[in-house]
């Protein structure tokens, strides 16, 4: 998995999304159980990604004007926690 590092006070928006499209890979890394790197989609336009394949719970985090990275945990009920 990638390494991204948000600043706090650059964070603009933080959201919980479902069932996400993830798009094309730009310049990515996919396997049977991951897919991480820059991706583009309806939703975003140009992001950046790093999630378990078989979840369909992400967090998106908007930031400094525009970008965003979108993750996952190794559960759903962790990713929930995690965004409350």
């Amino acid at each position: 998995m990638m390494s991204n590092i948000v600043p706090y006070d650059k964070i603009e928006s933080v959201s919980l999304e479902e069932d996400l499209d993830l798009g094309v890979g730009v310049t990515d890394f996919g396997s049977s159980k991951l897919s991480s790197g820059n991706f583009k989609n309806e939703v975003f336009g140009n992001y950046k990604i790093s999630s378990y394949n078989d979840l369909d719970t992400y967090i998106a985090v908007r930031y400094n004007r525009g970008n965003v990275l979108a993750f996952n945990l190794e559960s759903t009920e962790s990713a929930l926690n995690l965004y409350q």
